[in-house]
């Protein structure tokens, strides 16, 4: 944004100027100048006004069904970051690359998760009730309109392997009551315990 209204401004600067290359006074009195000057403002106050709005135009308005992440929810056994090294090698936990601290890396890694449950949605089926209620929860799926119609099934277990890292059992285990219900074969659905194909 702020290339944008740079840009308009050097822009603005140029239709502006009272002066030409040569530097002698420009014709402003006359009919004709004056009427230029006008459509050249006109031209400018347009695009800037385009150009900050073109986001709102842009932005895609989120489901209301769109759900929150829980980091560290239910008192995890292993909260994250745990920042642990492999026994077979070097790994960022003890290896941080020049001027990158742990504090910035987990909060890119928690920014990274919120994004990617931004393209999760409620389905609206609900298993059991009150406090342990467990809401079901669609991420690799058409329906979800951050999804743009595709569909590959490796997304569920990303979004499951996600969810465990980041110790949010919440959205664990509406993924996988999702996934188990929908996505199985052979099995008896959590929901309603009918076979599922």
């Amino acid at each position: 944004m702020s290339t944008y209204l740079l840009m308009l401004l050097r822009i603005s600067s140029v239709l502006m100027d009272p002066f030409n290359n040569n530097g002698s006074k420009k014709a402003e009195h006359s009919f004709i100048s004056k009427g230029l000057t006008w459509i050249k403002t006109s031209m400018f106050l347009l695009v800037l006004f385009l150009t900050l709005n073109y986001q709102n135009v842009q932005a895609q308005a989120w489901p209301a069904d769109t759900i929150q992440v829980y980091i560290n929810s239910n008192n995890p056994k292993f909260p994250f970051p745990q920042f642990n090294e492999y026994n077979q090698g070097k790994s960022l936990a003890l290896y941080n690359p020049i001027g990158v601290v742990h504090a910035e890396m987990e909060q890119t890694t928690r920014d990274a998760f919120r994004i990617m449950m931004n393209r999760a949605i409620y389905s609206g089926d609900v298993l059991g009730s009150g406090a342990t209620a467990v809401k079901y929860i669609m991420f690799n799926n058409g329906v979800v309109p951050q999804n743009y119609g595709t569909f590959v099934t490796e997304g569920d277990g990303y979004a499951l392997l996600a969810a465990a890292y980041m110790a949010d059992k919440k959205t664990f285990d509406g993924l996988w009551c999702w996934i188990h219900d929908n996505r199985l074969s052979k099995i008896k659905r959590y929901l309603d315990c009918d076979s599922l194909r």
